[in-house]
């Protein structure tokens, strides 16, 4: 995996996403007049989900070394588990 910000990720204002001073993502974009409401909760929930990317991550990493220990037991999804940790990883 590249590296990444070390330290807690949070989300401040409904919408930055912050480690200590330093700006991890923004996810205010552009609000229109039509979609106001519906973009705004949409923003948080990005932020949201951006701030707890290490944390899945690390998640990540624990289910597949549990099951490269464990092989007999690998669910059906493994291959979409597999693809997803790839995909953190710029691969």
């Amino acid at each position: 995996m590249s590296k990444v910000t070390e330290g807690k990720w949070e989300v401040e204002h409904g919408f930055n996403v912050m480690c200590g001073n330093r700006s991890i993502a923004s996810c205010g974009g552009y609000i229109s007049n039509a979609r106001g409401n519906t973009a705004h909760k949409e923003n948080i929930a990005n932020a949201n989900l951006i701030a707890a990317a290490p944390d899945m991550y690390e998640a990540l990493k624990s289910v597949i070394d549990y099951y490269n220990e464990h092989p007999s037991y690998l669910p059906d999804f493994w291959m979409d588990v597999i693809k997803a940790k790839r995909k953190a990883e710029g691969k």
